[in-house]
């Protein structure tokens, strides 16, 4: 499915009520008992869903509040508010029915928990004196699942790589002359073997998504001024949001007396920058005065008196 829009539904998008229907009239089956007891680590088709659905909406949300993007192609920064770009939205609901028809598995229900390889799109275009014009620039934002993994079992462990990311990105309409950010969410996180497998080209930066578990998200990219602050559009997670969390990890560290906690370490271990972690030091000093600073071996540390 396909639509220009204006506004983002909450859920994503379903096929015609015809379609949907004929890939539950017939009985349903029994899920595997597999499905009632996934494994550690596995992600549930629901669980996968749910991820998809806040990428997709957090993406949106934040592209619409960006205002500008860079062209690395011509070097021009081009205005991305309403009447610079046209919104698209896609999934591939159409596909998931048939497969579900194709292995026999008539389960409404678990239709309604799948994901769909949602996709969000911005195409930034030229103003012009009348109006729109030439197309500069495209951001968007793919989902991907191992879906047939998904409605056999109802759950998945197993992690995208790099081939399954060129896949989905030469579904793609790369137009020549035009720039394409992309970020890409595997709802089931990547194995990557180093940054090198990131897909890159002349007219194209890809970021590749993967929640953390502990609401928070790892972005895979190749660091390029060409970004020009975009990679951020592809990271739900807000900054407000990671303030929050680093002060969730100290208070629950410093909880004991005597405890500190290395600073430098707790950027790395929380993936999360040096200005936000200052942010919420800053945050809990002025609230803890049981909380001090000091340097020690040549490291920072924050540590909770022992009195």
């Amino acid at each position: 499915a396909e639509a220009d829009a204006g506004a983002d539904a909450a859920a994503p998008v379903e096929a015609g009520a015809s379609v949907a229907a004929s890939a539950t009239e017939a009985p349903a089956l029994a899920a595997p008992s597999s499905a009632l007891t996934p494994p550690e680590g596995a992600i549930t088709a629901r669980q996968a869903r749910i991820q998809e659905t806040a990428y997709v909406g957090r993406f949106k949300a934040k592209f619409e509040r960006l205002g500008r993007v860079h062209c690395p192609l011509d070097g021009k920064g081009y205005k991305a508010g309403p009447r610079e770009h046209t919104f698209v939205k896609k999934d591939r609901s159409s596909d998931v029915i048939e497969l579900m028809k194709r292995l026999r598995v008539y389960d409404r229900s678990l239709l309604d928990a799948l994901p769909l390889n949602e996709m969000r799109e911005f195409r930034v275009q030229q103003r012009g004196l009348f109006g729109r014009g030439d197309l500069k620039v495209v951001v968007s934002a793919l989902c991907v699942s191992p879906i047939e993994d998904l409605v056999r079992q109802r759950w998945s462990k197993r992690k995208l790589t790099a081939a399954d990311a060129k896949r989905a990105l030469e579904e793609l309409e790369l137009k020549d002359g035009v720039f394409h950010y992309v970020g890409l969410l595997s709802t089931t996180g990547w194995q990557l073997d180093g940054p090198e497998q990131i897909p890159t080209r002349r007219n194209l930066l890809a970021c590749l998504v993967e929640s953390r578990g502990d609401g928070a998200w790892k972005l895979h990219y190749v660091p390029d001024d060409a970004w020009g602050g975009v990679e951020t559009v592809f990271d739900p997670e807000t900054e407000e949001e990671k303030v929050e969390r680093v002060r969730g990890a100290m208070t629950h560290q410093l909880r004991p007396k005597g405890e500190f906690i290395i600073l430098q370490n707790l950027c790395e271990d929380l993936d999360v920058p040096r200005h936000l972690v200052q942010t919420a030091l800053d945050q809990l000093l002025e609230e803890d005065p049981e909380l001090a600073v000091m340097t020690v071996g040549g490291r920072d540390i924050l540590k909770r008196s022992r009195l």
